[in-house]
């Protein structure tokens, strides 16, 4: 049977993404923190994304 882990917290995720911001390179912070370089690519795309909508509104 497959293991899982418990979502990581929301908290958890954008202080990843707030690292990735300010330089931290992605593969640094997957090694650092577990999610893989991809996961945290998504989550910075997705918080992109966010973030111009938002602006256009």
């Amino acid at each position: 049977m497959p293991r899982t882990r418990n979502p990581y917290p929301t908290e958890y995720k954008d202080r990843i993404v707030a690292l990735a911001r300010a330089g931290r390179s992605v593969e640094s912070l997957a090694r650092e923190f577990e999610p893989c370089a991809a996961n945290i690519m998504a989550r910075l795309s997705r918080s992109r994304s966010t973030m111009t909508t938002a602006r256009m509104a």
